[in-house]
C-alpha cells in the first residue's frame, strides 16, 4: 500500500485494476487531489477543502515518479471537488502515461462521477 503524507497523519489510497507494476491500467482512487500545490499549474484548481493538506505533499516526489515510470496508462481518480459552490466540478489532466481526474457530490448542480471503461481483452 502505497502512503501520501498530509497534516500529521499518512493517507493511504487504493490501487484498483491490476496490481502496482503489472501489465495493465493501474485506477488509483484517493479522496484529495494529491496532484494540487500552490504553486503548480492545478493552483487554479479549487478543492472543497484544504484541510489536512499540508505543502509540499510527497505526491510528486515520491508517488507520482512510481507509477510514471511504467509503461501502461495510470488513472489518478480524486473526490475532493463539487461540495460546494466555490469548488470546481470537475478537473481533468493527462501527459505521458498519466491521467489525473476530479471530480465529486455534493452542492447538487454539477454533482459528477467518473466511470473508467477498461478493456481487459487488450491486456491478455
Amino acid at each position: 500500500m502505497l502512503e501520501a503524507q498530509t497534516d500529521s497523519s499518512l493517507y493511504s489510497f487504493f490501487i484498483a485494476g491490476h496490481t502496482y507494476g503489472q501489465p495493465g491500467v493501474n485506477n488509483i482512487g484517493l479522496h484529495p487531489l494529491l496532484w494540487w500545490e500552490p504553486d503548480n499549474i492545478y493552483a487554479n484548481i479549487k478543492p472543497n477543502s484544504f484541510a489536512g493538506m499540508v505543502s509540499p505533499i510527497n505526491f510528486w516526489t515520491d508517488i507520482e515518479p512510481l507509477f510514471h515510470q511504467l509503461p501502461n496508462q495510470v488513472v489518478f481518480c480524486a473526490g475532493d471537488l463539487e461540495a460546494a459552490s466555490w469548488s470546481n466540478d470537475f478537473m481533468y489532466d493527462s501527459y505521458d502515461n498519466i491521467r489525473l481526474m476530479g471530480s465529486g457530490m455534493g452542492e447538487g448542480i454539477g454533482d459528477n462521477f467518473i466511470v473508467i471503461n477498461v478493456d481487459f481483452k487488450l491486456f491478455w
